[in-house]
C-alpha cells in the first residue's frame, strides 16, 4: 500500500555538517535529575512500592527530547479513546470470564504490539515463540495496541487480555486520586527539575511541570489497583517465572515488586533496541543502588545477543542470551527478491515529519531505478493513517523481514531495524545527527549526513557496511538457549 502526495515539512534541527561528525554525547547525561536520595525514599504507602518509576520516563524523556528531538515524545493519542477503551475494556471483561485463568509455569505479560497477521490468526512476534515452546505450561496476559480489538483470531488460545485491566486502571487513577498523591508527585517532579535546572542548565517548564504532576498523581492512585491485579494473577496461575515485555520500564514496577515478594522469578524478553543511551535500561547509580528501586526491575534481561549484553546499562539487572525467536523463525525460508532497488527509510515514532523530509530529498536525489519506502515505527502507523498526504511512499508490510527482503539499502536514526538488517542488507546507512549519535554511539555502520550522500554511495559499488558478526547481535539457537533458562533452577 502506497500514499503519495505533496507536504511542506522541514527538516528542522536534524541538519548536521560534516564537521560535527565524531562527537559523541555522553549516554548517560539525564541521569543526573536523578542522582539523589529522596528518588529512592519515597514510596507508595499502600503498596509499599517505590514512587519514582511512575513518573521517571517522562521527566526524563522530556529532557532527552528537549536536547535530541525536533518533536515530542509524548504519544499522539487518536481520536475515539475513551470509546475504544470502554468498548475494548467490556469485550475484555467478556472474554476473560469466559476463559478465565489456567494455572501454568510460566506466565508471559506482553502488549501487543507485536502481532502480526500469519496464515490468518493474528501471531505475536514479541511473545507467541515462547508460548510455542512451552505449549500448556504457559498463559499469556496481553495487552491491546491502541485498545483496539483484534481483527482475527488468535494463533494462541492460552491467553486473557488486559484491556478489562486497563480500564479499571484508567478508573482508579482518575477517581481515586488524593492530596497525598499529589504530593508525592509534585515533591518528585519537583526535586527533578530542580536538578536539571542546576546540573544541566535545563528548564523543565511549567506546563510540562503541571502535566506530569497530574500524570503522577493519577498513577499513584492506581498502584493499589495493579497490586491486586498481580496478586490475583499469580494466585490464578501459580507461576514459578514470569517472562515480560519493557520489565525494567516505569510501568512494570508494581508487578515486578509483587512478583518478587510472592517467589516468581521476573524475566524480561528484548523486544527492540537496547544501548547505554535508553532511559529505561541505565539509571543514576545511588538509584540503582537501592533495595527500593532495585525491587522494581526484573531479575533477568534476555537478550538477542552478546553484543546487546555490553550496551546493557543496569548492573542490578542479570543477562542471559537468548536470541531473537522471531527473527530466526522469520528467517527460516526467507531470500531477497531478484533485482532489489529499494531504500528504506526508517521511522523511529518520533519526529515522524524530519525523517519524511530526509526521505523524500532523498527520493529526489537517488539514481534512476531506485525507489524510496518510508517504513514507519508502531508508534507512528495510525498517525500516518489520518495524514491526507505522504511525500514518499509507505512500508506498511506488517514483518519488517518481508520489507528487508526487496531492500537494496536501509538507512535510520535510532531503529532497531539498523540491527536486523545486518547480514540481510547490503549497504546500511545511519543518519548522522547529534539523536543518532547519542542513541546508537560507536556503531558499524555506514555515515551520512545528508541524503544525497546515499544517493553518491550507491552509484559506487556496493559493499558490506556492517563489521558486526550475526551471531554476536542475534545468537543462533534459540530454542536450546530459551529451554535451559527455562529448564534451569528457578529459571535460570
Amino acid at each position: 500500500m502506497a500514499h503519495r502526495g505533496k507536504t511542506g515539512l522541514a527538516m528542522a534541527r536534524h541538519e548536521v555538517s560534516s564537521d560535527q561528525v565524531g562527537s559523541l554525547p555522553d549516554p548517560r547525561f539525564w541521569t543526573a535529575i536523578e542522582d539523589d536520595s529522596i528518588f529512592s525514599e519515597i514510596s507508595c504507602p499502600s503498596t509499599g512500592v517505590l514512587a519514582w518509576p511512575a513518573i521517571r520516563q517522562d521527566v526524563i524523556r522530556a529532557l532527552i527530547g528537549d536536547r535530541y528531538y525536533a518533536g515530542s515524545w509524548l504519544a499522539r493519542p487518536g481520536p475515539g479513546r475513551i470509546r475504544r477503551v470502554l468498548a475494548s475494556g467490556l469485550r475484555a471483561a467478556l472474554t476473560n470470564a469466559r476463559s478465565g485463568r489456567k494455572r501454568s509455569d510460566v506466565v508471559l505479560v506482553t502488549s501487543g504490539a507485536g502481532l502480526i497477521d500469519r496464515g490468518g490468526r493474528m501471531f505475536n512476534r514479541y511473545a507467541d515463540h515462547f508460548v510455542a515452546q512451552l505449549g500448556l505450561a504457559s498463559w499469556t496476559l496481553e495487552a491491546l495496541a491502541e485498545d483496539r480489538w483484534p481483527t482475527l483470531p488468535r494463533s494462541n488460545d492460552r491467553l486473557s487480555f488486559e484491556a478489562d485491566h486497563r480500564l479499571w486502571l484508567l478508573l482508579a487513577g482518575s477517581l481515586g486520586s488524593r492530596p497525598r498523591h499529589r504530593a508525592m508527585a509534585t515533591e518528585l517532579v519537583d526535586r527533578a527539575a530542580a536538578l536539571g535546572r542546576d546540573r544541566l542548565g535545563w528548564d523543565l517548564g511549567e506546563s510540562r511541570r503541571n502535566t506530569f504532576i497530574a500524570l503522577g498523581a493519577r498513577r499513584l492512585a492506581a498502584y493499589p489497583a495493579r497490586a491486586r491485579h498481580a496478586e490475583g494473577v499469580i494466585r490464578s496461575v501459580r507461576p514459578r517465572l514470569a517472562i515480560v515485555e519493557e520489565g525494567c520500564y516505569g510501568h512494570m514496577a508494581v508487578f515486578n515488586s509483587v512478583a518478587r515478594a510472592s517467589g516468581v522469578r521476573v524475566a524480561e524478553f528484548q523486544h527492540g533496541m537496547v544501548t547505554s543511551a535508553h532511559d529505561a535500561y541505565s539509571v543514576a547509580p545511588r538509584l540503582e543502588a537501592s533495595d527500593s528501586y532495585r525491587s522494581t526491575l526484573p531479575d533477568v534481561f534476555l537478550s538477542y545477543g552478546d553484543w546487546w549484553n555490553q550496551q546493557f546499562g543496569l548492573a542490578a539487572v542479570e543477562r542471559k542470551t537468548i536470541g531473537n525467536p522471531h527473527r530466526t523463525e522469520a528467517l527460516g525460508d526467507w531470500a531477497p527478491v531478484p533485482d532489489r532497488h529499494t531504500v528504506v527509510v526508517l521511522g523511529d515514532g518520533v519526529d515522524t515529519e524530519t525523517t519524511l523530509a530526509f526521505a523524500a530529498r532523498l527520493a529526489e536525489a537517488l539514481p534512476t531505478g531506485l525507489r524510496v519506502a518510508f517504513r514507519p515505527h508502531p508508534l507512528e502507523r495510525s498517525y500516518l493513517s489520518r495524514q491526507a498526504a505522504v511525500p514518499v511512499d509507505l512500508d506498511l508490510a506488517g514483518d519488517l523481514y518481508e520489507s528487508l527482503s526487496g531492500a537494496v539499502a536501509v538507512v535510520g536514526e535510532a531503529s532497531t531495524a539498523l540491527f536486523e538488517a545486518v547480514g540481510l542488507v547490503d549497504r546500511i546507512f545511519a543518519w548522522d545527527t547529534p539523536k543518532s549519535r547519542f542513541y546508537l554511539g560507536n556503531h558499524p555502520f555506514e555515515v551520512v549526513w545528508e541524503p544525497e550522500q546515499i544517493a553518491e554511495a550507491m552509484r559506487l559499488a556496493s559493499r558490506s557496511s556492517s563489521e558486526l558478526h550475526v551471531d554476536d547481535v542475534w545468537a543462533p539457537d534459540w530454542r536450546a538457549r530459551f529451554a535451559r533458562f527455562v529448564d534451569g533452577p528457578q529459571g535460570s
